[in-house]
């Protein structure tokens, strides 16, 4: 939501795309003024991304060359694991039944698989 709220996100999805970092100007290179805007907030994106996430993985945002890649690199390692992850933890459930369980021990081993399947 912050992202969207400062108009950042593109710097995630893609769709605010790096400028050059120099244009020529009366035959002279100089610094693109687009590219220091664009370079300081892909610079916050990254770090709100990097505070968003666990200090274990955050490492990972931190030494990708921009937030897309840092973002890229999350999306490639968690999302599959995440898919599976829920995959596994709906069809523990549809396997448990209370039986003559009682209702403290049927919600225990409701709570131990959610405990199992969790990241």
């Amino acid at each position: 939501m912050l992202l969207h709220g400062h108009d950042l996100y593109g710097h995630l999805d893609g769709t605010k795309l790096s400028p050059p970092k120099t244009v020529i100007t009366n035959g002279l290179v100089t610094a693109n003024p687009e590219y220091k805007d664009w370079f300081r907030q892909d610079k916050l994106t990254q770090n709100a991304l990097m505070a968003s996430v666990d200090a274990t993985i955050a490492s990972t945002v931190a030494s990708a060359a921009n937030s897309k890649a840092g973002w890229d690199q999350l999306h490639t390692s968690f999302a599959n694991k995440s898919q599976t992850r829920i995959l596994s933890l709906r069809h523990h459930l549809s396997r448990v039944s209370k039986d003559t369980k009682s209702i403290a021990e049927y919600m225990r081993e409701i709570r131990s698989l959610s405990l199992m399947n969790s990241p």
